[in-house]
């Protein structure tokens, strides 16, 4: 269980928070109903429901969350390693192991959960439980959104559910995922596993002390609609306190939610070249092609309903910063007539980067 301290959270991990956010990426943030954030009663309890990217989300998500309140994360099983868990109990967030069998450690973190939520505690939800390893959002588990979502029935009015969507334009992991396809290495020995742990902090720590600012570019949060969990049931004709059975209304309540987090996914310049890139229409492409093109795919996501990020003070130049980018990346190569062509060797990352929002370009 964490032992909240103040002085860390707030002086310390929030200036740590920050430094590493601004030395990886340019922070960007959109908010689909302000007026709606503001409604929130005093004294209720918050729960966000969040895709997951990277390991920097839940840095991310408490950043731009900072100004109002805390937020209680349930960190993975990276955290458990010295001295990482110090930092994480300090941060008030407890350390979640969803492959435990100890029926003991179950009801303990379900009644810290339930009790945190019903003192009011903001919560910060990745359902998703782990990385993508191929880009695209994964099936939700709903066991620590149900103990949230369950805490305290009669205090249904006091509970306001935010479905939470976060993108980049590179992800630190993006090697580390796309050279384990799989979960194997969860069954790999502990020394390798704490091997590849140490080395993937290395990396990451010497990203951090480069002095060049925004080394990964981009990053967006989007905040969807904040709705009560009264008003959810009122809507579906659901009482919690006289239910039985939370099961079924839960696991409604969730993937109606990952529902949401999907549509208000950003997308990004970058995550729509690559589309483009791999698009079998055409297999060179002019610069000046991919920028029309590609704001034609941007404006017609956002005429749907969905949530576009265009980082750039001038939106003409967007296309052409990112086929720039790729090309430092070698993501694509460009010949003397400024015809540009996908790397072959660099197809799966591209395609890692196009499939974040390959649900939200079907049909456009």
């Amino acid at each position: 269980m964490p032992a909240f301290s103040a002085l860390f959270y707030f002086r310390i991990g929030n200036w740590l928070a920050r430094t590493l956010l601004l030395s990886l990426y340019r922070v960007h943030a959109r908010t689909l109903d302000i007026d709606g954030l503001d409604a929130i009663k005093p004294g209720s309890s918050v729960v966000l429901m969040i895709n997951h990217r990277s390991s920097i989300d839940p840095l991310l998500v408490t950043y731009l969350a900072s100004r109002r309140s805390t937020l209680l994360t349930a960190a993975g099983e990276w955290a458990r390693m010295w001295p990482l868990y110090h930092f994480v109990h300090l941060a008030g967030n407890p350390i979640a192991d969803r492959d435990a069998q100890d029926v003991l450690y179950k009801h303990i973190f379900k009644a810290f959960i339930q009790m945190a939520a019903r003192e009011g505690t903001n919560m910060a939800i990745f359902p998703e439980g782990q990385l993508p390893r191929d880009g695209k959002m994964q099936a939700p588990k709903l066991g620590l959104f149900n103990y949230a979502v369950t805490a305290d029935p009669r205090q249904a009015g006091k509970l306001y559910l935010i479905p939470v969507a976060i993108n980049y334009d590179r992800v630190p992991e993006e090697d580390q995922l796309l050279a384990n396809p799989d979960a194997t290495y969860r069954r790999q020995g502990a020394a390798r596993r704490f091997a590849s742990a140490i080395s993937a902090t290395l990396v990451f720590l010497t990203r951090f002390l480069l002095p060049r600012q925004a080394q990964l570019g981009n990053a967006c949060a989007s905040f969807g609609q904040p709705f009560s969990l009264s008003e959810w049931q009122s809507r579906k004709d659901t009482d919690a306190a006289k239910s039985d059975d939370p099961r079924a209304w839960v696991s409604a309540l969730g993937n109606e939610m990952f529902q949401q987090v999907a549509r208000i996914i950003p997308v990004m310049p970058s995550h729509t070249l690559a589309a483009l890139l791999l698009s079998e229409s055409q297999s060179t492409w002019s610069v000046q092609t991919i920028s029309r093109k590609g704001m034609q795919l941007m404006h017609a996501v956002r005429d749907r309903g969905g949530v576009t990020c265009f980082p750039d003070a001038e939106c003409d130049h967007a296309f052409t910063n990112a086929v720039d980018e790729f090309l430092r990346r070698d993501l694509l190569s460009i010949d003397a007539d400024g015809l540009v062509t996908p790397n072959p060797d660099k197809v799966p990352t591209l395609r890692f980067m196009a499939n974040s929002v390959s649900h939200l370009l079907e049909g456009v």
